[in-house]
């Protein structure tokens, strides 16, 4: 089946006099890209939106790399972190990125930049910086002029200097100027719980356990479950 830029005009942009963001339709876009003839009438967001993307998926495309990608991207502006990186990561495994022709476009992307784009973005809420840093610069050299992909290297480019920054001055015992420096970092990338975490061994060094459980419980926004952030709540908690 073909993909082009053109597949994402035949997903109504308005539902029950609601206007929709092309982007905020990828659920739909998935199922109408399994198969042209399902009826899309799923409303952003959606209640289960494992159980709506699974019903397309399950139906011929379980090894679709650009279809998980799109469930995982959906996923992802869902806050729904881990199951967007098992979409991702299922994506990436399926090595799409080395048949795929260059001129093939998803939703306006460079097929093979969207793959990347969307690991990146995962990968970036998940902390994992160096996994970031590579995806995104592969998608800024496929598809240099698009738009979201310039605006998030850049993004992760200011985020990863100021994790690094504040590495390096939490080790040399500066914890105030760390603070700052994961502060900034924060700024470009406010729901960063790797950050946040940083940021809380900061305040934790500097006895401020106030900030130290608000910090945590931000984490805890972006991710639930997220071990360090509960370990350290718990310790703040009990310093004070």
């Amino acid at each position: 089946m073909a993909l082009s830029t053109e597949s994402c005009a035949t997903v109504p942009l308005v539902h029950e006099g609601r206007l929709r963001h092309p982007r905020k339709a990828l659920i739909d876009l998935v199922a109408l890209l399994v198969d042209d003839t399902v009826a899309v009438a799923a409303v952003w967001p959606p209640s289960s939106p494992s159980r709506e993307s699974d019903a397309a998926i399950a139906a011929r495309a379980d090894s679709y790399a650009l279809l998980l990608a799109a469930r995982a991207e959906a996923l992802f502006h869902l806050n729904l972190l881990d199951e967007a990186d098992v979409a991702i990561s299922s994506a990436s495994k399926l090595n799409y990125t080395s048949s795929c022709s260059p001129d093939t476009k998803f939703c306006g992307f460079i097929a093979n930049a969207y793959l990347f784009y969307v690991h990146a973005q995962v990968d970036m809420a998940l902390g994992r910086f160096d996994h970031v840093v590579s995806s995104i610069d592969k998608a800024r050299i496929i598809d240099p002029g698009k738009t979201e992909v310039v605006t998030m290297h850049n993004k992760v480019k200011s985020v990863a200097r100021a994790r690094s920054l504040g590495n390096e001055l939490f080790n040399s015992g500066k914890f105030s100027e760390a603070c700052i420096a994961y502060g900034e970092g924060l700024k470009q990338h406010p729901v960063n719980k790797v950050l946040y975490c940083n940021r809380v061994a900061c305040r934790f060094k500097l006895e401020q356990w106030e900030k130290s459980i608000e910090d945590c419980n931000e984490a805890l926004k972006i991710q639930p479950n997220y071990t360090k952030a509960l370990l350290r709540r718990a310790a703040s908690y009990g310093k004070q």
